[in-house]
């Protein structure tokens, strides 16, 4: 058996302690205000059902944390209450309903939360903390009614309602009076080392504490000088008396390795506040299940709790996960998409950078024994102060869900949004969240947010890494050629420019990253091939829409020093074929055996539409993709087109460019090329002398082509 002990020396409870300590109203107050998230528990536990002799109480109950269950459905069981005085003997239990027992043949993880009020428990002498509770692990024939304590005699508070009741007579009769058949972990709040009978199972202990052992086994006890001690294996003990009952939650992890029959647990392993992972005390216990005493190896688990005379906490339990029940899981990534690098924890950012929280739930049951799915499931997202959040979408399975509206995590740095159901069919959920660094947190470090995944089996959370921010500097700029450049849909588009340097640099040294909007585009890293600063980004059509889009660009180099943003306007327009004749004519004509010019009969559709900007300009080819033929006969021929000046130009069987147009600001979208035609200008038939009659078809073939401007 291994123990270790980390105490959290930063944790601070904010109490009154010192100023007469708070009430127990209060006490209930802060424990609620401060409850960390859990699940409901009455499909899963049930108060204990034990009966004790008259004057001693089982006041177990659950209780909402929130006044609105429906937005935070967390409840805790209130296993001793500070605040019934005149029923100052108490005890009370929880366990787990039929179908959620311990199941000691497979791995078994729990995580929960436990309150021990906010008394301590060294003075004032008559009144602090009492008595703790524990977790137990029980196969009693009484199930549910098992309790621990001697009906009709005084009830020892010492028991914490799983031990023995100390007869001062023998170690079996001490077990014989507790739960059977049953393991537990003590977190034992008051100090019993008094040498009286009832009240010396702590000797030889200084403050409270960490145990465990057998309740129901006599080799537990050892009897001296007429009263019982109790064995406590992996004892940790706090330091000042305060350690338990500070007015604070505290955290726990069991888990259950079957293979090798061991306990693992962590106590105080998540920060109360921030929910952050802690360093706090661990141990490993391992079990002797024959003592459990089953045969199906289920046995029923729960917490047990009691206060007697004088000596008075609020004891309260909140689970978050369940053994047998759904395992889960979350983890928080952060990626910096402007340098494509992973944000480990701590590490130097540069301001402007475009970020990525990826915060991910994962249902890890396994799928030969799955007793539920992960349902209802929320994220509650809690972001780092001093970024701008620009959108963020959630994933699960094939249901994508875009989040434009970031009003919440600006103003309040937190956000709920439905994820769904996992199971073992749909294990994984993700929520990223986008984000950039205002160049006024320049210098600073940016502390990573803790998100809770809830749902009403299991709650999990992540932590994003911290980081630091790195300061704009003016060693470095980037200076596009052109701050304006126009394109058509469908076009990819090369940027070019210079990065300039206070610093000695290569090429290689520099990176050049591009923005359409809020896209991050792919990293360029300079070419030594190329002039000293020299840069060449294409910007791919599908990040461009057709309109106005502002390519920002920035630049960094291996020593961290990163340039101000400079920026690109790229103008998007449409230059497309408006309507075009799948089929048309010329007019009929009657051969003179002469060469003659025959016009389009009018019902041609040619018409090209161009949205760019003024100065643009668009070419017209055309071709004579199939010879005009009648029957076997070729027509003798050309195909010509005639502008308005008078030139004229053959189209053969290569594509020729017929016109051209600059656009100006008088012009209109879209250019009617067929409509100028006349019956001596645009595209005409020239005949040959030599022709027979007949209905000759042919095909042209016309294409559009983006001009320069």
């Amino acid at each position: 058996m291994t123990f270790k002990q980390v105490l959290l020396g930063s944790m601070v409870a904010l109490t009154a302690w010192g100023l007469g300590g708070l009430t127990a109203a209060a006490d209930w107050t802060v424990a609620k205000n401060t409850a960390p998230q859990g699940i409901r528990l009455s499909q899963y536990f049930q108060v204990g059902q034990g009966q004790l002799s008259t004057g001693y109480y089982n006041v177990a109950n659950v209780q909402d944390v929130s006044a609105d269950p429906a937005t935070n459905p967390t409840q805790m069981v209130a296993l001793t209450d500070d605040s019934i005085r005149g029923k100052d003997n108490q005890v009370g239990s929880v366990w787990s309903q039929p179908g959620f027992e311990f199941d000691l043949n497979r791995d078994q993880t729990a995580s929960m939360w436990l309150y021990f009020g906010n008394r301590g428990s060294t003075t004032p002498a008559n009144d602090f903390a009492g008595d703790g509770m524990a977790l137990v692990l029980q196969n009693d024939p009484r199930g549910a009614k098992a309790i621990a304590g001697n009906s009709g005699a005084d009830f020892q508070g010492q028991t914490l309602g799983v031990w023995g009741y100390d007869f001062g007579t023998t170690a079996t009769a001490v077990a014989q009076s507790a739960i059977q058949n049953s393991w537990a972990l003590e977190f034992d709040s008051h100090l019993n080392n008094s040498t009286v009978k009832g009240a010396n199972f702590d000797a030889g202990n200084t403050y409270d504490h960490i145990g465990w052992n057998y309740p129901g086994d006599a080799g537990t006890y050892k009897m001296s000088s007429g009263t019982a001690v109790l064995t406590h294996h992996d004892l940790v003990q706090g330091r000042n008396g305060k350690w338990l009952s500070d007015n604070q939650w505290h955290h726990l992890t069991v888990k259950w390795h079957h293979a090798t029959g061991t306990m693992n647990y962590a106590f105080d392993d998540k920060d109360p506040l921030t929910n952050e992972t802690a360093t706090g005390a661990t141990g490993s216990a391992q079990l002797d299940t024959s003592k459990l005493a089953t045969t199906t190896g289920k046995v029923m688990w729960g917490f047990t709790g009691s206060i007697t005379a004088n000596n008075f906490e609020n004891n309260a339990v909140i689970f978050e996960s369940l053994p047998n029940l759904v395992d889960s899981s979350a983890t928080a990534n952060v990626q910096d998409l402007t340098t494509g690098q992973a944000v480990t924890n701590g590490a130097l950012i540069n301001a402007g950078d475009h970020l990525r929280y990826t915060y991910t739930a994962t249902y890890n049951r396994d799928t030969s024994n799955p007793n539920s799915n992960w349902t209802n499931v929320t994220a509650n997202v809690k972001v780092p102060m001093g970024l701008t959040y620009t959108g963020a979408t959630i994933t699960n399975g094939n249901q994508v869900t875009k989040i434009s509206d970031m009003s919440n995590l600006t103003t309040n740095l937190e956000d709920t949004w439905k994820v769904g159901q996992l199971g073992p069919d749909n294990p994984t959920a993700t929520v990223t969240v986008d984000a950039t660094i205002p160049s006024t947190q320049a210098g600073l470090s940016i502390r990573g947010g803790t998100t809770k995944f809830v749902g009403t089996e299991s709650v999990a959370t992540a932590k994003a890494n911290d980081l630091k921010i790195n300061p704009v500097t003016t060693a470095l700029t980037v200076k596009p050629d052109q701050t304006s450049l126009d394109t058509v849909k469908g076009q990819d588009v090369r940027v070019t420019g210079t990065i300039t340097s206070t610093n000695s640099f290569t090429n290689s040294n520099l990176t050049i990253h591009p923005r359409v909007g809020e896209t991050d585009l792919p990293n360029v890293t300079l070419s030594d091939q190329d002039p000293q600063g020299h840069f060449t980004v294409t910007i791919p059509a599908s990040a461009l829409t057709v309109g106005g889009n502002t390519l920002t660009l920035s630049a960094y180099d291996t020593s961290s020093h990163i340039s101000p943003e400079a920026t690109v306007t790229i103008n998007v327009g449409v230059l497309a074929f408006e309507s075009i004749s799948s089929e048309a004519a010329f007019n009929d004509t009657t051969l003179t055996g002469e060469s003659q010019n025959v016009a389009t009969n009018g019902g041609w559709l040619l018409k090209v539409k161009d949205t760019r900007a003024v100065g643009s300009q668009w070419q017209l080819n055309a071709q004579v993709s199939a010879p005009f033929v009648a029957s076997d006969r070729k027509l003798s021929g050309a195909l010509v087109y005639e502008d308005t000046t008078g030139d004229q130009k053959t189209i053969g069987e290569t594509a020729t460019p017929v016109m051209t147009h600059t656009r100006t600001n008088a012009d209109t979208d879209v250019t009617d090329v067929a409509g100028n035609w006349t019956q001596d200008k645009g595209l005409l038939l020239h005949l040959t002398g030599n022709n027979t009659a007949g209905t000759y078809s042919g095909q042209i073939t016309w294409t559009l082509q983006n001009a320069p401007a």
